[in-house]
C-alpha cells in the first residue's frame, strides 16, 4: 500500500512516536475507506494528506476511531483546505445547510462538529497554528452550534445564555465542557423557558458511541445544583449581592455573552463589570482566593503533584488565578484590563507596568507552552486531561510531538517552566500585598 510514498518516510515519520502502530492505522483506515486505489491515489497526489493523517493517527486515538466509523469526513477533509479560517458567520451558514428533520438534523450536526474539530486538530499538528487561534476557533465553533439551536428551540429569545470559564475566555480545548449562565426575564421564568433549557441540553447531549456533541456544565449558576436551571436577571443580582463567595465573583471575570437576548446579555454583563470592577480587591480578599486555589489543590493533585500541568504551583490554573487577581486588583483603575482571555490580558500588563516586563514575558511563554502540552494529550481522546499520567511513555511522546531532541530535554523544560512560574507568581503577589497593605 505504502510502496507509492515509500520516499516521503524520511520527511514524514520523525516526529511520530510509534511509526509502526501509526503505519498499521493508516493501512486499517484504508480498509474502511472503501477504495484503497481511490485512497493511495489522494494520498500520492497530495502528501500532506498522508502527512495529516500520520499524525493524526500517531497522537489520536478518538479521531482514528472516528474516521474509521465516518470515513465521509475524510472525505470532507479532501475537498476543504483544512487552513480556512471559518467564522461565526460562516459556521451558522453551514450548519443551517444540514438536514432539517430532527434526527438527521442532530447525526449531521454531530459528523459536522467533529470533521470541524478534526480540521482544527490539522492546524494545529501541520501548519504549527497558535493554540490560541486554535482555542478561539473551537470556541467559535461551540458558539456556531449554540447559536443554531437556540433559533431552533427559542425563536422567542426568551433565553439567554453566557459562556463562563474557559469557554468564556475563548480558550476551549478539544472536548472541553461547556460551562453555561442561562438567564431570562422575571415574567418568563417557569415550565416554557424550563423545558427550552432542557430540549437544548438533551441536543447537545445527543448520544453517539464516541460521545456528544458537546456536555454543557450549569453548575456555575446560583446556588448550583439546587436551583432552577435558569436564572433570573433580578434573581441573579440578588443573589451576588447577598449570598455569593469570592470566587463566584471571580468566575465572573471570564462571562461572555453567547446567544439569546441581546438586551439581557447586556444588562448581565454591566450588572457584573459593576459588581468586579467598582472597588479593587483588598489584602484580605486575596488571601481568600489563594486559599481557595490551596483547597483545590488538595483536592485535584494526585500522588505526583508535579505532574499536573493545570493543577500543581505554577501550572495553568495557578497563572490563570493570577492573572484573574490583578483584574480584580486593577480592572477599576484600567478598564482595559477587563478582557476574557488569559493570554490577552498578560498581554496589556505589560503596557501598563503593573508587573515586570520580564515576568509577564516569561509567564506568557510557560502558559502557551503548558496549553501545548494540554492540547497534544487532549487530542487522544477528547476528553479533559490534567496530568501528564504516564511519566515514561508520556515523556517520549511529548518529546517527539514538541520537537524536544529527547525526554531528558523536555521534562528539563517542563519543570523549570513550573518552578519559574512559582517563583515569578509569588514574588508580583508579594509585591502586590506589600503596595495595597
Amino acid at each position: 500500500m505504502f510502496i507509492d510514498i515509500s520516499n516521503s518516510f524520511n520527511d514524514i515519520l520523525p516526529p511520530l512516536s510509534n511509526r509502526l502502530e501509526t503505519l498499521e492505522r493508516i493501512a486499517q483506515f484504508g480498509e474502511h475507506y472503501g477504495s484503497r486505489k481511490q485512497f493511495l491515489k489522494a494520498c500520492t497526489i497530495n502528501l500532506d494528506i498522508f502527512k495529516a493523517l500520520t499524525s493524526l493517527f500517531d497522537q489520536s486515538s478518538f479521531i482514528y476511531k472516528l474516521l474509521c466509523t465516518h470515513p465521509e469526513i475524510f472525505e470532507e477533509l479532501l475537498y476543504e483546505a483544512p487552513k480556512k479560517q471559518k467564522t461565526v458567520k460562516r459556521l451558522i451558514e453551514e450548519i443551517q445547510k444540514l438536514p432539517k428533520s430532527k434526527d438527521d438534523f442532530l447525526k449531521y450536526l454531530w459528523l459536522y462538529v467533529k470533521a470541524e474539530q478534526v480540521r482544527l486538530s490539522i492546524q494545529m499538528l501541520l501548519y504549527d497554528a497558535a493554540h490560541e487561534e486554535i482555542a478561539k476557533s473551537l470556541s467559535n465553533l461551540a458558539d456556531s452550534v449554540l447559536k443554531a439551536l437556540l433559533n431552533l428551540i427559542d425563536p422567542e429569545e426568551e433565553l439567554t445564555v453566557i459562556a463562563l470559564g474557559k469557554y468564556g475566555s475563548e480558550e476551549l480545548s478539544l472536548g472541553s465542557d461547556l460551562d453555561l449562565l442561562i438567564i431570562a426575564q422575571d415574567d418568563q421564568i417557569g415550565e416554557i423557558t424550563y423545558n427550552k433549557v432542557k430540549e437544548l441540553q438533551k441536543n447537545l447531549h445527543y448520544h453517539h458511541p464516541l460521545g456528544n456533541i458537546y456536555k454543557i456544565d450549569l453548575r456555575l449558576k446560583p446556588y448550583g445544583n439546587d436551583s432552577f436551571p435558569v436564572t433570573s436577571l433580578d434573581g441573579f443580582k440578588h443573589y451576588h449581592y447577598s449570598h455569593a463567595k469570592l470566587w463566584e465573583r471571580q468566575i465572573l471575570t471570564r462571562a461572555r455573552f453567547v446567544s439569546g437576548n441581546r438586551n439581557i446579555g447586556n444588562q448581565t454583563l454591566e450588572f457584573i463589570k459593576k459588581l468586579n470592577y467598582t472597588k479593587p480587591l483588598r489584602s484580605k480578599q486575596i488571601k481568600e482566593i489563594l486559599t481557595m486555589f490551596e483547597r483545590i489543590q488538595e483536592d485535584k493533585l494526585s500522588k505526583n503533584p508535579e505532574l499536573s500541568f493545570k493543577y500543581t504551583s505554577g501550572g495553568l490554573l495557578h497563572i490563570e488565578f493570577f492573572v484573574q487577581i490583578l483584574q480584580l486588583m486593577f480592572g477599576s483603575k484600567h478598564q482595559e484590563l477587563i478582557k476574557k482571555s488569559t493570554i490577552n490580558v498578560l498581554n496589556l500588563l505589560i503596557n501598563l507596568n503593573i508587573i515586570e516586563t520580564e515576568k509577564v514575558n516569561l509567564l506568557l511563554d510557560n502558559y502557551r507552552f503548558l496549553r501545548k502540552i494540554e492540547f497534544h494529550l487532549q487530542i487522544n481522546s477528547f476528553k479533559p486531561v490534567t496530568e501528564i499520567e504516564d511519566f515514561k511513555g508520556s515523556g517520549h511522546k511529548l518529546a517527539k510531538w514538541l520537537h524536544f531532541r529527547d525526554p531528558e530535554e523536555f521534562w528539563s523544560k517542563y519543570y523549570t517552566a513550573l518552578d519559574n512560574n512559582k517563583k515569578a507568581i509569588d514574588n508580583a503577589l508579594n509585591t502586590v500585598l506589600i503596595l495595597n497593605s
